[in-house]
């Protein structure tokens, strides 16, 4: 019977032409029809540590500024200043209870190529049909009030409410089957590989959550 070799080489040669998530690892892999293995690759998740004071300010410029009242959302709509998520090929909007499915049009541009990523990253492995979730974008004023009376480490001064910032789940994934703690971790390293390689690119603050179990985007 014919076996499958996955093995990932760490390294750093500035000569080879992989991409910047290629320097995390890289894949070399033979495979039949009948097996194939997945072996998560080593992160450094230290390197997703953007605070508050990081994006704050650039946050609010390029931002709507603060909606204070959920009915003040619509005319950003309506101008297009705001776009509305919705579940794409590489994506699921989660049900938000502290927050809304919008986002400026940059940030929805991010999370467009996130998920695009996200999607090759998979294509050629047995998840090429998973998605993430987007499990918070757009608060208002009123809602980052409510949310601290549930979780009183949220943020007063959330840049979510400037429409360019979203978090997505790493601790679940949307999969027509169940999946092991091994393969949400494998999936887990894939996301912050890409989040990694963005944020290098000056794309994007990012933090990782690990009480909320997300990571905290915030596009520049």
């Amino acid at each position: 019977m014919s076996s499958i070799l996955l093995i990932f080489l760490l390294g750093n040669n500035e000569n080879s032409n992989a991409s910047n998530s290629e320097n995390f690892f890289k894949q070399i892999y033979h495979s039949d029809k009948q097996h194939k293995l997945e072996f998560h690759p080593k992160i450094d998740y230290t390197l997703l540590n953007d605070q508050l004071h990081d994006y704050i300010k650039s946050s609010y410029i390029s931002g709507i500024g603060i909606i204070k009242k959920t009915k003040e959302i619509n005319p950003f709509f309506n101008k297009g200043n705001l776009i509305l998520l919705k579940n794409t090929e590489s994506y699921f909007v989660d049900t938000m209870e502290y927050s809304y499915p919008f986002l400026i049009p940059k940030a929805y541009t991010l999370l467009n190529e996130i998920g695009d990523k996200f999607q090759l990253k998979l294509k050629r492995t047995k998840y090429k049909n998973v998605k993430f979730y987007i499990t918070s974008a757009l608060r208002t004023l009123s809602s980052v009030k409510r949310l601290r009376k549930h979780n009183r480490n949220a943020s007063k001064y959330s840049a979510h409410m400037h429409g360019t910032t979203f978090d997505l789940g790493y601790d679940e994934f949307y999969c027509k089957r169940s999946l092991n703690k091994k393969e949400v971790e494998y999936l887990k390293s894939i996301l912050a590989s890409i989040l990694i390689d963005l944020k290098k690119e000056k794309k994007c603050w990012v933090t990782y959550e690990v009480n909320q179990t997300c990571f905290h985007i915030v596009s520049r």
